[in-house]
């Protein structure tokens, strides 16, 4: 068990019956996946459990961790848990529960996909994952199997694959929460898609960034649509949109910016419209009598104006919690994060983002507008 973790395990044991049952909590994106350029620190755990957060989801890069889907299809799992167990240690010891997500590069999701050997990695890894977390309580710790699969036309390919990983968690470690990712991206068109496995220890995940003209904005990458990277400072509701006003002024093709424009503002995205297109994957939830829950939902931070940015995050919140489906913001801290820097940092050129020169010399505070769009009714 980990050395450095001060919340003691045996002091859990009559929680070791329950398994976790999340409700609001923070993405961590870019400490142990996304280049890792935002290590966290034992502050940052105080932070988060003062916000109201009751979880936290941790997305894991095996390949940043010597992980080789070569080497795991020959029965050789190389992956240093040094780093995750560190991780787990400070979000248990706040009384944080947490998410483990296997979040992957593009290029492996492609290969897992593809590639039978590759396969074959991939589930041996997850058979090695439980072996090792095991007897962490089941009320602190789920295993979200891989975040975001593509699986665009194959549905029933990836159906096969979650039954088979989860036949080989189940054995091994049978009360843990695991947590399935739609198809198509982690979309609500993917979850619907969907056939719910009888193992009743499941929650459904989809992920929400729509409409992504406004959430992902003058983002370079991560997004299949490439002319969003030239738009600014377009607002929501999408009906205060300007038709007069160029909110891609750089975009090579000025036509196709004006019709996205056009496009947005009659879809009238607002509080009613977000609930509308959440309500889609309540209404599966209920008919198959799962638990579903957003494992991501935000907008960036750079390139839109604070109080839209903070709009939409409330609305989508709002109606998440209306339809009593679980919750990450994505993400604490980096282009969609929801906290201040505060001390020595540097921006990013690359992509825009903000991270401590020297995290000895930084702290990070909760955005105030955040903590209102986050738990306020």
């Amino acid at each position: 068990m980990i050395a450095l973790l001060s919340w003691s395990f045996s002091a859990a044991a009559a929680e070791e019956a329950k398994s976790l049952v999340p409700r609001h909590g923070v993405n961590l994106s870019a400490w142990l996946a996304d280049a890792q350029r935002q290590p966290l620190s034992d502050p940052d755990f105080d932070l988060i459990k003062s916000a109201g957060f009751d979880h936290v989801r941790l997305p894991v890069n095996p390949e940043y961790l010597g992980f080789s889907l070569n080497e795991a299809a020959t029965g050789r799992v190389l992956f240093d848990f040094a780093q995750v167990d560190h991780a787990l240690g400070l979000a248990m010891a706040h009384g944080l529960a947490v998410i483990l997500d296997i979040s992957p590069s593009e290029g492996f999701l492609g290969l897992i996909e593809q590639d039978a050997r590759a396969e074959a990695g991939f589930i041996n890894l997850w058979q090695r994952l439980a072996e090792h977390y095991k007897s962490f309580p089941t009320s602190m710790l789920a295993f979200e199997i891989l975040n975001a699969p593509r699986y665009d036309e194959d549905t029933g390919h990836y159906q096969d694959l979650i039954s088979e990983i989860i036949s080989t968690i189940r054995p091994i470690a049978p009360k843990h929460l695991i947590i399935v990712d739609a198809p198509k991206n982690a979309s609500i068109d993917g979850l619907v898609t969907l056939k719910p496995f009888k193992d009743p220890n499941i929650e459904y995940a989809f992920q929400f960034f729509e409409p992504e003209l406004f959430t992902r904005q003058g983002l370079i990458y991560g997004t299949r649509n490439h002319s969003i990277r030239y738009f600014q400072n377009l607002p929501y509701p999408s009906a205060s949109a300007n038709p007069s006003i160029s909110y891609a002024p750089n975009a090579p093709d000025k036509a196709e910016a004006r019709d996205m424009v056009q496009q947005y503002a009659a879809a009238n995205w607002d509080a009613g419209h977000v609930r509308a297109r959440l309500q889609r994957a309540v209404d599966w939830a209920q008919a198959n009598h799962v638990r579903i829950m957003c494992t991501a939902f935000g907008a960036r931070r750079a390139f839109i104006n604070p109080a839209s940015r903070y709009h939409w995050i409330a609305d989508t919140r709002k109606a998440l919690d209306a339809g009593n489906v679980a919750w990450d913001v994505w993400d604490f801290t980096d282009q969609f994060g929801i906290v201040k820097m505060e001390g020595e940092t540097v921006t990013d050129p690359s992509d825009g983002s903000v991270r401590f020169a020297d995290p000895a010399n930084g702290m990070r505070e909760m955005d105030p507008a955040a903590a209102t769009a986050l738990f306020e009714q």
